[in-house]
């Protein structure tokens, strides 16, 4: 970085995981909305990746019952779901995850949970992101949901969670996790994105809460590294230009330089290396062809699958490249 740039800002230093990332690796994702914004990153760059079969889920007490319900492989009975404005829901799903049959509603979460679980036991690297400490607990079980469904406000409580509440959940599950899959790598990360509904004071106190939790689970844990997205968007990024309209959430342009960050600090030279190619062969694949009959085009169609074959022999390994070239050219 130029020295100057350098000096003229709070430029947020990394210190890299003991294993870099590879891009054969499997990757689960769970948490706020920015664990989504690493999945979407992954998956429009043909990496093996899974999102939660939960949604987002903001809190770490929510976060942590999921964890565990995942390495055990519990499915969800037709009991455990509600109706709610004609739709059936379940608390610790989010409110994206809703269907007018209940039967359909089951089969499709417990296919997820299956799906999750078994991708869980064989995965490399499972990436937490943390969003807030504030929980709603529903009056009627004294259970913490993850999505209240826009209930009325009265069937819940909202709490502040201490540090030493989410440390015993979090711990209980992250323990789970290491004895269903030994070998994983946790990636964990504060969300970036500011809380506002909470007001500012109450956001920068969930946040300061977090950040300690999370400070000791990394301190308890060998098999865990914390990647700075809160502090780079917060110290360096802290101009308003690079947050959306909403003001609360990181802009596209926030994220993707936040996602380079990552990239360059926790992944090997060979994944860096192969983004670069991905970066080249999706601005081909963007272009809009609009009349496909023309010399022009066909000639255009011919280079980019020409480049589309180059990448899948110079990464052979990347099944999920191979299953995106079937998708672009049907019949190949």
């Amino acid at each position: 970085m130029d020295l100057y740039l350098r000096d003229s800002i709070s430029y947020v230093n990394i210190h890299g995981p003991d294993r870099l990332i590879k891009k054969e690796a499997r990757n689960l994702f769970l948490g706020s909305c920015f664990a989504e914004n690493l999945y979407n990153f992954y998956k429009k760059n043909y990496i093996d990746c899974l999102f939660s079969p939960f949604g987002n889920i903001y809190n770490p007490l929510t976060l942590a019952s999921s964890l565990s319900r995942l390495c055990i492989g519990t499915p969800l009975v037709r009991e455990e779901l509600f109706c709610h404005r004609e739709m059936w829901r379940h608390f610790d799903f989010d409110s994206r995850m809703i269907s007018t049959d209940r039967d359909e509603f089951l089969r499709i979460i417990n296919n997820n949970l299956a799906e999750a679980h078994d991708y869980l036991k064989k995965c490399h690297y499972l990436f937490l992101t943390l969003g807030t400490s504030f929980v709603y607990r529903n009056r009627e079980t004294e259970q913490v949901v993850n999505n209240c469904h826009k209930l009325r406000a009265d069937n819940f409580t909202r709490e502040n969670a201490s540090i030493n509440e989410m440390k015993k959940s979090m711990g209980y599950a992250l323990e789970s996790v290491k004895n269903f899959n030994p070998e994983i790598q946790i990636i964990i990360t504060l969300s970036p994105v500011r809380h506002l509904r909470d007001n500012a004071v109450e956001n920068s106190l969930s946040k300061a809460r977090l950040r300690c939790l999370i400070d000791e689970l990394c301190a308890q844990s060998s098999n865990m590294w914390y990647f700075p997205a809160y502090e780079i968007q917060l110290d360096q990024l802290r101009d308003y230009r690079w947050y959306d309209r909403d003001l609360s959430h990181p802009s596209p342009i926030a994220i993707d330089y936040i996602m380079n960050r990552f990239i360059h600090g926790a992944a090997d030279d060979n994944f860096i290396s192969y983004l670069e190619d991905m970066e080249k062969l999706n601005g081909i694949l963007s272009h809009r062809i609009l009349h496909h009959e023309t010399k022009e085009s066909v000639r255009f169609q011919k280079s980019r699958k020409l480049k589309f074959n180059q990448m899948i022999e110079k990464y052979p390994e990347m099944h999920l490249l191979k299953e995106q070239y079937k998708t672009q050219f049907p019949g190949m």
